[in-house]
């Protein structure tokens, strides 16, 4: 033996690595439990379910979607001669669209939503009555809080108002009577089927042009679908 004495190795690490490695360590379970808080508070407007336990932001991202559904700019046609009138109106109660028409051509169409079961709209032949440019129901409204919020979008004229509630009613702009009982055409929420008190519901943005171009007189006539039209004629 050469009487050498082994020293046991001694491992220095300075300060700063050991913050370093601390830091990572402890940011790994953070980024996961970020990641999964963005994950749940994501959901679209067909997923109304989620929007009790989400956050903030997503309730308002939520309202922004339902606010979108409500005025969403459907799909139509307009293309008349501007220096004629439209000489005829017809509305298919089973495809849910209205047609335009100078002469024999269809000149205009696109989607409407009108009444809904137990408050249908009548098929038959109608004119133009009068025309409002900002008509008003006095029938059907809604009830509102004190801050202007809408409680209640089925409300009634003549109805019990309830306590700290207000009625106000419905408005139908661009309004085309039709009949004497306050049916007729006018700007108006579509859903995608029939939703109304039985007046006819124009899209927002197809509504405005049609206005000017129907004159007082033009007919209007509201076709029931096949299946109304077979029982009818059954029961004729």
């Amino acid at each position: 033996m050469s009487g050498a004495q082994s020293h046991p190795l001694k491992l220095t690490i300075c300060p700063a690595v050991l913050l370093l490695l601390a830091f990572t360590l402890s940011s790994v379970p953070a980024q996961a439990d970020d990641k999964d808080k963005s994950n749940s508070s994501s959901f679209s407007v067909e997923m109304p379910r989620n929007r009790s336990g989400s956050k903030h932001g997503a309730t308002t991202q939520y309202r922004k979607s339902l606010s979108v559904v409500r005025t969403q700019d459907w799909p139509f046609r307009w293309e008349p001669d501007p220096a004629k009138p439209i000489t005829r109106v017809e509305i298919k109660l089973g495809e849910q669209r209205i047609y335009f028409m100078q002469g024999s051509l269809v000149v205009g169409e696109g989607p409407v939503s009108t009444g809904r079961a137990g408050f249908d709209t009548t098929p038959g032949s109608f004119k133009v009555l009068a025309k409002e440019k900002l008509h008003y129901s006095n029938l059907y409204g809604e009830y509102v809080d004190k801050n202007g919020r809408t409680v209640n979008t089925s409300a009634e004229a003549g109805d019990p108002i309830p306590k700290g509630l207000s009625y106000r009613p419905s408005p139908m702009p661009y309004f085309l009577r039709i009949s004497d009982t306050g049916t007729g055409m006018h700007e108006g929420w579509l859903p995608g089927y029939a939703a109304s008190h039985g007046c006819i519901r124009l899209p927002r943005k197809l509504a405005p042009l049609i206005f000017p171009a129907i004159p007082v007189g033009c007919p209007v006539i509201i076709i029931p679908d096949e299946e109304t039209a077979r029982k009818v004629a059954k029961n004729n």
